[in-house]
């Protein structure tokens, strides 16, 4: 599969090479996208729209999106993440919604016409603490027969939608935290995320993958691995959804405690040890107040960035007022962590992103690594699922520990780089201490 797969990459690097649009989002060999010859760092927001939520495609306001897209490009942002539900595409297997595709056609349009780079999330699949299968859906999505076929003809479709707007793409997406949903064994998750890559490139050649994986792959073992000897998901550049205090199992004193800062930059160099990534959600949820959002971000961002981060995407927009329909009916907290208010500006507590994002605007290369950083050793048998010579490693024992040596190193002033075990054995040798 692995030799297939990078058969299939050198083949599209080489036809997409005499092809690709300056125009159009390229990931350079260090990791970091380009734009027009230029450094692009993707600094934007996960989106649903206030009125409808995550039921956005059933109830489509074409003047609410061009409104928000003009309002997000206007407050200093280039990128957007959306979502497509399955089932309001797809309503019965292999009979597409027009309606719906006509309106992801227009939402594209849009982010061309406001200047806005796109993250197309396909399988959704789960938001918000939900599942939003389509309604036919039956079995498991990664072994049931049916079910991977429908999955490989969806994903085609939607690709070939995007292609149309190729200089608009940022990348394709298999769907939002798909580790959660429907576990089964990491070979048979692999074989279809291969099988899913593979129609996104043929649909789309031009544009890149990532999974739209959650924090699991770096503290949990749902088998998504990020690499090791079970093998790797799909994917051209990798991506980290962080939430400290909440979500992540990382006990900690609140959004003033140096610690939670510490979080996301973290888990955004664990994972960039297998490849570049994105940190593609996070954001400061719930959090008690505007110092504790202000200093947040004034800490987390900035070591993001250091840390490889080649994107960041804020969740989310909008506050939702959609409140007696689910999720955010029984997830009373979805509603309220819009970045833009009402009036259409950004928030007191979250203007430290909109500064950073001005701030990455006018970046002209990527932060240089320090020549002395201290290695963070992953074990190749960090994953503990298909792996029968792992010696009782698990990544939610594991990690907590690396979150706790990132944290002291960084707070006595060494930088901390995280090394996996097939750098190891190409580079031979890590420097160790100051």
């Amino acid at each position: 599969q692995t030799m297939i797969r990078n058969r299939w990459k050198a083949l599209l690097t080489l036809v997409t090479a005499l092809t690709v649009s300056k125009a159009q989002v390229a990931l350079r060999k260090d990791g970091y996208f380009e734009l027009n010859g230029k450094l692009f760092v993707p600094v934007g927001l996960n989106y649903w729209p206030a009125t409808t939520g995550v039921h956005m495609w059933q109830h489509y306001n074409s003047t609410e999106v061009d409104h928000d897209f003009s309002v997000l490009r206007h407050n200093g942002f280039n990128t957007v993440r959306i979502f497509a539900v399955w089932g309001d595409f797809e309503p019965a297997i292999g009979v597409y919604n027009s309606t719906s595709f006509s309106n992801l056609d227009n939402t594209l349009e849009l982010a061309q016409k406001h200047d806005l780079k796109v993250d197309m999330s396909v399988f959704v699949g789960w938001m918000s603490g939900f599942a939003f299968w389509p309604s036919w859906k039956t079995g498991n999505l990664y072994s049931n027969a049916t079910n991977i076929n429908a999955s490989v003809a969806f994903a085609f479709k939607v690709a070939q939608t995007c292609q149309k707007y190729k200089d608009t793409m940022l990348a394709m997406e298999f769907g939002n935290e798909m580790g959660v949903v429907d576990n089964t064994d990491t070979a048979t998750i692999i074989k279809w995320t291969d099988k899913v890559y593979a129609a996104f490139k043929q649909a789309a050649p031009d544009l890149l993958v990532v999974p739209g994986t959650s924090h699991a792959p770096v503290m949990d073992d749902r088998h998504w691995p990020l690499g090791g000897v079970t093998g790797t998901i799909a994917h051209d550049f990798l991506d980290i959804h962080s939430y400290p205090i909440l979500f992540d199992k990382l006990p900690s004193d609140g959004f003033l405690d140096p610690f939670t800062a510490h979080v996301l930059p973290w888990e955004t160099s664990f994972v960039n040890a297998f490849g570049p990534v994105m940190a593609q959600e996070w954001g400061t949820l719930v959090t008690g107040g505007i110092v504790q959002q202000d200093t947040f971000l004034r800490n987390v961002l900035p070591r993001g960035l250091a840390a490889g981060a080649n994107g960041f995407l804020y969740w989310c927009m909008r506050d939702i007022f959609a409140e007696d329909q689910v999720p955010y009916n029984v997830q009373g907290k979805e509603t309220l962590l819009g970045l833009i208010d009402q009036q259409d500006q950004v928030k007191p507590g979250v203007q430290a992103f909109a500064e950073f994002a001005a701030n990455l605007s006018t970046l002209t290369q990527p932060p240089q690594a320090p020549s002395h950083r201290t290695g963070i050793y992953i074990p190749v048998h960090y994953y503990f699922e298909g792996d029968s010579n792992n010696p009782g490693n698990h990544p939610e024992s594991l990690s907590p520990l690396m979150a706790v040596a990132w944290h002291f190193l960084s707070q006595h002033d060494v930088p901390a780089d995280k090394v996996s075990d097939i750098v190891l054995s190409a580079v031979k040798m890590v420097r160790l201490g100051p």
